[in-house]
This record gives structure tokens, sequence and C-alpha cells, in this order.
């Protein structure tokens, strides 16, 4: 099997403000003029020490725009190569139009755009989609820009218990962005295969309600929300299957892999995910304690972090799991 395309650039961007688990905690307990959390418990149940929240000025567009720039000169090319630009990302500035016409505006580039979007997966399914796009000789350089500031969906001011164990999820939620720009494979880089499934029988586990048909201007639906047990389960059922049909389809074997990315959601449910698949813990990259649960920039975010630190080496073997509310499950097996 041949590589079908390969990542030209890659980069991600942080917000600077940190926001500590025992701070949130904090103001958790002030807003809703109680004690609801006992002082360190969201370490403990998720294993969240911090994350970074985006100033209040400060858009999807924005986090997205900073990250593309990074990555085009990551990937040594002129913007005006860039013949698509991609927006993926669970949150967005608007509801319409597409937030990549604001990100295109603020990059100054005139190529088509549109957004893709799938909760936890919209990253990893606008790989599979510029994939499609690239192999198909329709493009020949695709930039995938995402910005996520999932911070502003959590609900810090909680009416009861029931409330607060549905609004839980959010307590790892952190801010950020990045980018990747893909071209044809030009040799043995690139991805050889991805395969993505979908459970929409599971769609209520996890949620952000507001702003659809369904609950259009209901203030009390724009927070997420979730079930952790159950999306915990969901996963631990389907995850180390895919991940053995991918490698299987590209000839490989959990030895072969020199580095794996995770989507971390809570390290309760990745250290499952991880024993059920049996991956090799030190070929695994975890961001999530400092960082947070990223919604979908946490693997391309991940990714970028082992590259900048030396850690990927040409013709490494990369396996990208992507878990996502939905329910739906991605995996991208790619050489660097």
């Amino acid at each position: 099997m041949k590589p079908t395309v390969q990542i030209k650039g890659l980069a991600s961007i942080l917000p600077r403000t940190r926001l500590s688990s025992l701070d949130l905690e904090k103001k958790i307990n002030k807003d809703s003029k109680k004690n609801l959390l006992p002082s360190g418990i969201i370490e403990i149940l998720t294993g969240v020490k911090e994350r970074r929240v985006a100033d209040k000025k400060v858009n999807s567009s924005d986090l997205a725009t900073k990250a593309a720039k990074k990555a085009i000169k990551d990937a040594g090319i002129n913007q005006k190569e860039i013949d698509c630009l991609i927006f993926a990302a669970a949150t967005g500035d608007i509801a319409e139009p597409a937030t990549a016409n604001i990100v295109q505006e603020n990059l100054k580039l005139g190529c088509p755009v549109f957004d893709v979007k799938n909760a936890c997966n919209s990253f990893v399914n606008a790989i599979e989609v510029a994939e499609a796009l690239l192999v198909s000789g329709k493009y020949k350089c695709i930039l995938i820009a995402n910005g996520e500031i999932p911070s502003r969906a959590i609900r810090t001011s909680v009416k009861n218990k029931d409330q607060l164990r549905r609004a839980f999820a959010g307590y790892t939620l952190g801010d950020a962005g990045a980018a990747m720009i893909l071209v044809p494979s030009a040799g043995k880089r690139g991805i050889l295969y991805s395969q993505f499934n979908s459970y929409g029988e599971h769609w209520r586990q996890s949620t952000f309600l507001g702003g659809g048909t369904r609950f259009p201007r209901d203030p009390e639906k724009g927070y997420f929300e979730g079930e952790t047990a159950g999306l915990k389960d969901i996963f631990i059922k389907i995850g180390p299957k895919q991940i053995y049909d991918t490698l299987k389809k590209v000839g490989w074997t959990i030895n072969d892999l020199d580095k794996i990315i995770v989507h971390q959601v809570s390290l309760k449910t990745f250290d499952l995910v991880v024993k059920e698949a049996k991956l090799p813990k030190e070929k695994l990259v975890i961001v999530l304690p400092e960082l947070g649960n990223m919604v979908s920039a946490s693997i391309p975010v991940a990714l970028d972090q082992a590259y900048k630190k030396g850690e990927l080496h040409t013709e490494d073997k990369i396996l990208l799991l992507g878990l996502a509310a939905g329910v739906s499950i991605g995996t991208v097996a790619l050489i660097w």
C-alpha cells in the first residue's frame, strides 16, 4: 500500500491564559452559591490539572488563522499555492456563514472554502475529505485550519446534582487551535489508510443542544453536557476492533507503531481504551493533564507537540485514533 497524500506543514496554537482545575472548582462553587465540588475532584476523576482559555475577544477563527499562518511557514510554501481551505472544528464563530469564510478573509486567500464539523472528530474527518479531494486531482494543496473554544460552553452555575452530573464532562474542556497542510505524496511519506465509523443511536450521550432548530433560542441549551460513563463504555467497545482493523489493512502490528495519538477525553477513559486495545504506553503522546480535552484540536495539537519536541522521525509509523460524540470513531495510519 502506497501513501496517497502527505503532511507538508503542521502547527498548533495555545492561548496564554491557564485555568487550573482547582480554580475552576472554586468558580463553580461560587457561581452555584453552594459547595458542590470538593477541592481536587476534577483532577482526581479526569486527570486534568489545567487547561488553556482564550481571551473573551478571541474567536475560533482567530485561533485557526494563527495556526494556519504557522503551518504555512512550516510548510515553506507561498500561501497562494493553497487552492482549498477547510475549517474543521466543533466550535465556530457563527452559525452562518461558514467560519471558513472568516479565516479566508483573515488570510486573504482566493480559493474555495468550507467547514467540516463532526464534534471531536472534525479535524480527522477533514483529513479524510482533503485526502479524497487531493487523490481525485481536484486540488493540489489543501489547508485544514482549526480553532476550538469550548470553554465558553462550560456550565459553572449549577442548580442541582443531576445538572452537575451532566455538566461535569465539560469541566475537562480547554481551548486550542491547529492547522495542517496536505499535498499529494511524493514518495514513502504520507497517509496510507483512514477508516471512519459512526453509531448514531448514541448521539444523546454527549451534546451541545443550542443553536439548531430544536432549541434555537434557549439559553439553557448553550452548555456542553455528557454522560461520561456511557461514552466510556461505548469507546471501549468499539475502539480496539477498529484499531486492529486499520492495522491489518496496512499490514502493521501494534509493535510496528512508533507513535500513537489518541483523542483524550479523560485519563480514566484513555487508560481503559489503551488497556483494552493493548496499546504500548511508551508510544502514546499524552497532553490531557496540562491542556484538557481540546475537542477536535486534541489530535493535531498532540501530533504537533511530538513534532516540535523532535519525537517524530522520517518514516515513523503513526496511528491517529479519533473518538467523538455522535458517536463516531476514526483511525488514520500514516508514515511521517
